[in-house]
């Protein structure tokens, strides 16, 4: 997320500051102590050239935390360059451009290909026999002798 203007940006929930989501460093309790609803957008956030709870004068560690990682402000409120959100798998830089590909590949591990591989998916193969292969294969296959067990 690329919080321009932060009239789309969620202040809680979108990682518009690159620290992740502002929820996640504060707990549950981060709305609760700021006064802030779960749902508020970064720009209602901001009142004149500060934060809403740049003043307080509150003691509360969430405040405090708060107070030190936030940005100045002022650039979004001078900017006419609408909110953006970028998308991001992995170790590499965030891009507009999304891919299922490289989102699968993060959500998901492989395992090691095991020897048998070939011997059970092979081209041309029979989807039946080559399921029921490599069922028995993992010792899977419910048999009659296994169900009475």
């Amino acid at each position: 997320m690329a919080a321009c203007s932060g009239i789309t940006a969620k202040f809680w929930h979108d990682d518009w500051t690159g620290l992740g989501p502002l929820i996640d460093l504060t707990a549950p309790l981060g709305p609760q102590f700021t006064g802030l609803s779960l749902d508020v957008v970064v720009r209602d956030v901001v009142i004149g050239y500060t934060w809403r709870f740049s003043t307080s004068r509150s003691k509360n560690h969430i405040i405090n935390m708060l107070k030190n990682i936030l940005p100045n402000p002022e650039n979004m409120i001078e900017s006419q360059h609408d909110d953006s959100y970028l998308w991001k798998a992995d170790h590499h830089a965030p891009s507009n451009i999304f891919s299922a590909a490289k989102t699968w590949l993060a959500l998901y591990t492989f395992a090691a290909t095991v020897p048998w591989n070939k011997s059970v998916w092979f081209k041309g193969n029979f989807l039946k026999h080559a399921f029921i292969s490599w069922v028995v294969t993992w010792n899977r296959l419910h048999t009659h002798d296994k169900l009475r067990n």
